[in-house]
């Protein structure tokens, strides 16, 4: 049709003076009338079942038809029968069966709109069960067309010998169909609309769930550095500072924060298309990397700025330990073959010297002067020789011949092996509180077992009773503390404690490598590192707390023979 339907309407034939001239303009005023009631309805939030219903009782009141009915029709051609009504405005049982197919199919398949009277002078309508038990006398059609796309059909009728439809009729019908397909399409761009708002919240859920999820900190700022979103993980970095959305960056309450003034200086240098050389600071014991990135809206200029926050403390710690790991794995293939090295040029000097000493003995008088050099130089053989089984102990892994062990008897076995043979424990007094040299020892009566190697956990503990004594005698005065308790359900702790000179912060981190020693004579620089060595092999942890000028604290944890952590 060239013209809308409503448009038609104003071109109707003048009316003639006579009766059925005047009942054709009061159908057409009230037609009028309930077209405007239904577009009103059409802007109210109806259901769409109501506004077909309605739109259809109108139809067939108006029309002077006895039956209505709606179909909808998919792309494969099934029907979905909306609405059955007649002119007392109530639905029809069983439309499907009650309706007229060949109607309806007349109409989909032309595309148009059809009006029949006389039915039944029609033989193809004619031979139909439904119209021919009906008695039906005149139907009109239309089809349910939106841009382009053919939606349904609608269709009324009569039975009654007085009532024949007009060309009047079928427009006013259309009119009526047409209000039916912009509530189709209405109805359909609603339920769009909401399915496309509830997959919008469902992703921007979504979305925000994995952001708030992500370990990295993210915060979104504008050009004026205005905060417009910042996830969890951003908060919990930049603590002890709070930013909240709203805030500048550098708002008055975040203005004294150094590391958010340099993040600040940094984004206006990257603004500025300068290459960030640094991304990296210290916050209160830990390492964050930082970094931005361009939030863009449909390819037009930066809408956003995204900062990136990571906090690469375990990380940095975890490449420390890597190139640490690297560096002993080197260290220990280089000490394997010095120690074996030495190990086989010391033997004959050991051998001669004590060939050398057994032929003095023999023939000169005890004390003569080379004698005493050969004493030396066996003493000096023995260091290096002593020497020599650190290197080796620090090579070799602890034996695996693991077992239970009990480690208030072997505290108790270093303590007496120390008493008797080293001498380093000779001035310090137990339990006395007045001495210069004090040794406390707090072992509980029982502990419970462990898994591991009673001889190189007793090594280490000698070891590091030796240093602490060290370190108390250099400083003239002062108290080792030697205890043992399970600390939690799965674990057992060793704590070596001195009160001596300590350790400075710088020389604390080197602790453990090989080689390197704070004493000022006679250290190797090996016993930690074996210290350690064990205690790892063991399943366990060390940890060291000093101050310089204050004292050492190792504690040495072991898990427990039932524990979950225990070596097997």
């Amino acid at each position: 049709m060239g013209k809308d339907v409503f448009d038609s309407l104003v071109n109707l034939s003048t009316p003639s003076e006579d009766e059925a001239g005047a009942s054709a303009i009061r159908r057409l005023e009230t037609g009028i009338r309930r077209l405007t009631l239904i577009l009103d309805d059409l802007n109210r939030e109806l259901s769409l079942e109501t506004l077909l219903e309605r739109t259809m009782d109108a139809a067939v009141q108006l029309t002077g038809a006895e039956r209505g009915f709606l179909v909808l029709a998919d792309v494969a051609g099934r029907l979905d029968f909306r609405v059955a009504s007649n002119d007392a405005s109530r639905n029809i049982p069983d439309a499907e069966r009650a309706a007229s197919h060949t109607i309806i199919r007349k109409v989909l398949d032309g595309g148009e709109p059809i009006l029949v009277n006389d039915i039944g002078d029609q033989a193809e309508l004619k031979a139909q069960r439904s119209l021919a038990e009906l008695h039906v006398r005149s139907v009109m059609g239309a089809p349910l067309r939106a841009g382009g796309r053919l939606l349904g059909a609608a269709y009324v009728d009569t039975t009654r010998p007085d009532t024949i439809f007009t060309p009047e009729n079928l427009l006013l019908f259309q009119s009526f169909v047409h209000l039916a397909t912009i509530a189709l399409e209405n109805a359909r761009h609603l339920e769009a609309e909401r399915v496309a708002r509830r997959r919008v919240q469902a992703l921007r859920a979504e979305l925000n769930s994995i952001l708030e999820s992500l370990p990295l900190g993210i915060i979104l700022i504008d050009k004026q550095a205005k905060i417009q979103y910042l996830n969890r993980a951003a908060q919990g970095i930049l603590r002890p500072v709070r930013p909240i959305v709203g805030d500048n960056l550098l708002s008055k309450g975040n203005a004294g924060c150094p590391y958010l003034l340099r993040i600040f200086n940094a984004l206006n240098e990257w603004l500025g298309g300068k290459v960030l050389e640094e991304s990296e600071f210290e916050l209160d014991g830990r390492i964050l990397n930082y970094s931005f990135f361009e939030v863009l809206w449909d390819g037009s200029d930066i809408a956003q700025i995204g900062l990136l926050l990571e906090d690469v403390t375990e990380n940095r710690a975890l490449q420390r330990k890597l190139i640490e790991s690297e560096k002993w794995s080197t260290v220990n293939q280089l000490a394997g073959g010095i120690a074996h090295e030495i190990k086989n040029s010391l033997q004959p000097i050991c051998s001669g010297t004590e060939i050398l000493q057994m032929t003095l003995k023999r023939n000169e008088a005890p004390g003569l002067p080379l004698q005493r050099q050969i004493e030396v130089i066996q003493n000096a053989a023995a260091r290096i020789q002593h020497i020599v089984e650190d290197l080796n102990r620090l090579t070799r892994p602890v034996s695996p011949n693991f077992g239970p062990v009990d480690l208030g008897a072997v505290l108790k076995s270093a303590v007496s092996l120390m008493a008797i043979t080293t001498g380093k424990l000779k001035d310090f007094v137990r339990d006395a509180a007045d001495a210069p040299f004090q040794f406390q020892v707090d072992i509980p009566t029982t502990l419970p077992l462990i898994r591991g190697n009673a001889s190189a956990i007793e090594g280490a503990i000698i070891n590091l009773l030796l240093n602490a004594a060290d370190a108390v005698r250099e400083r003239g005065q002062g108290r080792i503390l030697l205890k043992a308790g399970e600390t939690s359900k799965d674990w057992v702790t060793i704590t070596v404690e001195d009160t001596g000179t300590g350790i400075a912060p710088g020389a604390l981190k080197r602790v453990y490598e090989p080689y390197f020693t704070t004493k000022s004579q006679g250290g190797t620089g090996l016993g930690l590192s074996i210290v350690r060595n064990t205690i790892e092999v063991h399943g366990g942890r060390i940890e060291m707390d000093s101050q310089l000028g204050k004292g050492t604290r190792i504690m040495l944890h072991f898990p427990s023979l039932v524990s979950s952590h225990s070596t097997h």
